[in-house]
């Protein structure tokens, strides 16, 4: 499996679990992307986390700065639409499948 899929797939599964934000996905992210996946060392990753904290906005930067890492600027792309994209197309079959209220 190419390395730009299974940043996709991997990264879009921890995008439906993440209840509480990134923050709450640090240690199952730190597992895959440091020791399984061996995409990055354990100082970057508190780099990487250090530099999202640091950001304005929301902090899911630390999965873009991952992607950018192992993929270039396409795998940093890859990240963001995988984070966000799993949990719309789950929020929209949802509403769609909900019964619409008649009068």
């Amino acid at each position: 499996m190419s390395i730009f899929l299974s940043l996709f797939l991997k990264l879009s599964t921890f995008s439906l679990i993440a209840f509480g934000g990134v923050n709450a996905l640090l240690p199952s992210l730190l597992n895959l992307s440091v020791y399984q996946e061996h995409w990055i060392d354990l100082q970057t990753f508190a780099d990487y986390f250090a530099i999202a904290q640091a950001a304005p906005g929301p902090n899911f930067m630390t999965v873009t700065l991952i992607g950018w890492h192992v993929y270039g600027v396409l795998g940093g792309a890859d990240c963001n639409y995988c984070y966000f994209m799993a949990l719309l197309y789950l929020g929209v079959s949802l509403a769609a499948s909900y019964p619409k209220n008649e009068r």
